[in-house]
């Protein structure tokens, strides 16, 4: 064999090897050593996964936009009001993106709301049965599902991330900035 022949074979190798190394150390870290594989998240509310359908929480969706719906039971206490004002505050912080969100609330038919309506008059009211929208949620949410959360829709119809009172405000509005930022749909 001739060196020529030698030397372009070791090349051939090498560039294989080049190809093939990382992928097998990638293979084994991911397989045998998943704890040091990384587990950032950029999310500041919570993921619900899987995403429960907007028909199944017995919700139902007009326009295909990013939707932050509001459950409220009987009656609307301070964390309720509370909950309103980070939705709206949050939603005049998007600027010019503020038309691809809207706000719902989401209660029972006999729930009476007049107040809330008339301060929030951009407010789109979904008369649903809270006990099926809680059961739904209830399947996919870890926690106890409460009145204290504001929940995120896609424009798709699937409710995907929920936020506490605590996660409200900035936390909210980044997430939602990002979504939109990086979102086609909505």
């Amino acid at each position: 064999m001739s060196d020529e022949v030698r030397k372009s074979r070791k090349t051939l190798v090498t560039l294989f090897a080049i190809g093939l190394v990382p992928v097998i150390i990638a293979w084994t870290v991911y397989n045998f050593f998943p704890e040091l594989l990384p587990v950032t998240k950029t999310n500041l509310g919570t993921l619900i996964s899987p995403p429960v359908s907007h028909q199944i929480a017995d919700v139902s969706i007009g326009e295909r936009k990013w939707s932050l719906l509001v459950p409220v039971g009987e009656t609307c206490d301070a964390d309720c009001q509370q909950r309103f004002y980070f939705v709206r505050q949050v939603n005049i912080a998007l600027g010019k993106n503020s038309d691809r969100v809207q706000r719902i609330i989401v209660a029972d038919s006999k729930t009476s709301l007049a107040a809330i309506e008339q301060e929030y008059p951009e407010l789109i009211r979904v008369d649903s049965s809270m006990a099926q929208f809680r059961k739904a949620l209830e399947s996919a949410v870890s926690k106890p599902v409460s009145g204290n959360y504001i929940y995120l829709m896609d424009p798709n119809g699937n409710i995907m991330m929920f936020y506490t009172l605590e996660q409200a405000g900035k936390p909210m509005l980044k997430d939602i900035k990002h979504l939109l930022k990086i979102s086609n749909i909505g």
